[in-house]
C-alpha cells in the first residue's frame, strides 16, 4: 500500500467516527428527554396519589372545612361542612364566611381572617357561632390556616368543629357543681399559683378572676383547722398522700361554712409538682347531721327513760336495737343483744307464740299477743305489741317489739279483787248488823213497855 492509500484511509475511519459520534448526540438527548419525562410523570402520578389522599382525608373528616379566597368567599367546602351548616355542596362556594360563622369574640371588631392573611402563624379560637341555613346557631371551636405560594398569601383555611355537646355538658357541670355546691382547684407547686373554679369562687363569696393565693386563703379557715390544712398540704407534697378535710371556714361576706376539702397530689419523677382536688360547702348537711344526732340523742334518751322493754328487728329477725328497759327484761347488756336472731335471745315457749304472728307483722299488720313465763327466775305476764315499720314505698323493713310486763298489774288486780271483797263483806255484815239492831230495839222498846206496865200494876 501506498502513502496516498493509507493516508485516504485514516481519514476515512475518522471520519466515520465523527459520524457516528454526530449521529449519536440527538439519541442521547433523546434519552435524557425521556428520562426526565419519565420522572416527570412519576412524580406527577406521586402528586396526584397524594392529592386524591389528601382529598379523601378532606372529604372523610368530622370536622368542617372551608377553603376562602382573598375576600373571604368560600371557594371550598367539604361535606362535613355542609352537613353542620345545612347547605346543599354546591349552595356553599361563593357565600360571605360571615354569614356562615361568626369568629369576632364579644368587642373584638378585628375580622381574624383578615389578620391571618399576614402571619404564618395558624389562629385558634373557641366560642365562635355557626349559623346555620335554618338561622339555628351552634357553638364551634375553629383554627385558621393562611394559604400561601411563593410567600405570597392567597387565601385561607377554616376549619371547624362543633363543640355544643361539649358546650352542653360544660353548662351541665356547672349547673351540677352550683347545685352540689362544689367545685375544683389546683396549685403549682413550683410557681406557687393557685386556679380555682367559679364555684370554688362562689364558695368564698370572691369575685370570679379575683387573684388568690394559697396565704390568703389559708386565714379564711378556722384558727384550730389552720393546722391540719398545712399538714394535709405538707404530707401531700412530701409524700403524695391525699386528704379528705372536713373544715370550718368564713367567707369573703363572714358566713360561717363547713367545707370538705379533698387533696390529691400529682407526682413526676418521684417528686410532687401539682395539688389538685375539690372544695364542697357541706354546711347544710354538717348542720342536718348535727340536728339529726341531737334528735337521735334525745330519742334515745327518751327511750332508756321508759320503763318499757323495746327492741327492734329488721326483716332477717335480727336485732339491732334495744333500751334500757330491755337489758333488765334480759338481764343481759344492749351490746350482748344486738346483732343476735330472734330464736337467739328468745326462749322456745315464747317464740312458740310469736312465730305464727310474724307473717302478719311482715304483711304490714299490728299484732298483739299475752304471753307467760319465768323471767329471771319469777313467774311474768306480759303483753307484747309487735309493730311494722312501714317505708315510703309501703313495704316492711322491720318491726318493733314492746313488751308491757303485767305482772304487778295482775298482782294489783288480784289485791283490788280481795280488798273488793273484803269490802262486800263489810257491807254484808253491817246490813246484818243494822237489821238485827232494828229487831233488837223492837224487842227492847216491847220489854220496855211490859216492865214499865208490871211496875204500875199493885
Amino acid at each position: 500500500m501506498n502513502l496516498p492509500q493509507g493516508l485516504l484511509g485514516a481519514a476515512g475511519v475518522t471520519g466515520l467516527l465523527v459520524g457516528f459520534v454526530l449521529a449519536s448526540v440527538p439519541a442521547a438527548v433523546l434519552f435524557v428527554a425521556w428520562r426526565r419525562l419519565k420522572r416527570g410523570a412519576a412524580l406527577h402520578a406521586e402528586q396526584m396519589a397524594t392529592h386524591r389522599r389528601n382529598q379523601a382525608i378532606v372529604e372523610g373528616s368530622g370536622e368542617g372545612v372551608l377553603e376562602l379566597d382573598n375576600v373571604g368567599h368560600v371557594r371550598y367546602a367539604n361535606p362535613a361542612a355542609a352537613k353542620m351548616l345545612g347547605y346543599e355542596l354546591d349552595e356553599l362556594p361563593g357565600l360571605d364566611y360571615r354569614v356562615l360563622i361568626n369568629t369576632r369574640a364579644d368587642g373584638d371588631r378585628t375580622d381574624p381572617i383578615r389578620r391571618v392573611r399576614y402571619t404564618t402563624d395558624i389562629m385558634r379560637g373557641v366560642g365562635a357561632l355557626l349559623r346555620r341555613k335554618n338561622g339555628q346557631y351552634r357553638p364551634v371551636e375553629y383554627k385558621i390556616v393562611p394559604v400561601t405560594e411563593q410567600g405570597t398569601t392567597i387565601g385561607t383555611v377554616l376549619v371547624f368543629r362543633d363543640v355544643g355537646e361539649r358546650v352542653r355538658l360544660d353548662n351541665l357541670l356547672k349547673d351540677m357543681q352550683t347545685t352540689a355546691k362544689i367545685g375544683g382547684w389546683e396549685y403549682d407547686v413550683d410557681t406557687k399559683k393557685m386556679h380555682w373554679t367559679e364555684a370554688v369562687y362562689a364558695i368564698h363569696d370572691l369575685p370570679v378572676g379575683q387573684a388568690i393565693d394559697f396565704e390568703t386563703t389559708r386565714e379564711l379557715f378556722h384558727p384550730e383547722d389552720r393546722e391540719k390544712l398545712l399538714a394535709a398540704g405538707r404530707k401531700a407534697i412530701d409524700t403524695g398522700a391525699p386528704s379528705d378535710l372536713h373544715l370550718r371556714m368564713g367567707s369573703a361576706r363572714g358566713r360561717q361554712l363547713w367545707v370538705r376539702l379533698i387533696i390529691k397530689a400529682e407526682r413526676r419523677g418521684g417528686r410532687t409538682v401539682r395539688l389538685h382536688g375539690t372544695v364542697q360547702d357541706v354546711t347544710d348537711r354538717v348542720v342536718a347531721e348535727r340536728q339529726l344526732r341531737e334528735t337521735r340523742d334525745f330519742f334515745e334518751l327518751t327511750l332508756n327513760a321508759v320503763p318499757t322493754p323495746i327492741n327492734y328487728f329488721n326483716r332477717d329477725f335480727i336485732m339491732t336495737y334495744a333500751n334500757r328497759a330491755l337489758e333488765e327484761w334480759h338481764g343481759q347488756p344492749a351490746s350482748q343483744l344486738i346483732g343476735k336472731t330472734l330464736h337467739e335471745i328468745t326462749d322456745p315457749e315464747t317464740l312458740a307464740g310469736v312465730l305464727p304472728q310474724l307473717d302478719r307483722v311482715l304483711a304490714g299488720e299490728s299484732v298483739h299477743l299475752r304471753q307467760s313465763g319465768t323471767r329471771n327466775g319469777t313467774l311474768h305476764e306480759w303483753q307484747n305489741h309487735l309493730v311494722p315499720q312501714i317505708d315510703a314505698s309501703g313495704a316492711v323493713i322491720g318491726f318493733f317489739s314492746i313488751i308491757y310486763d303485767l305482772t304487778e298489774q295482775k298482782r294489783l288486780e288480784a289485791r283490788l279483787l280481795q280488798a273488793q271483797k273484803m269490802e262486800a263483806i263489810g257491807q254484808l255484815t253491817g246490813g246484818i248488823a243494822h237489821d238485827f239492831n232494828n229487831l233488837l230495839g223492837v224487842i227492847i222498846g216491847n220489854l220496855q213497855l211490859l216492865e214499865r206496865s208490871v211496875a204500875e200494876t199493885p
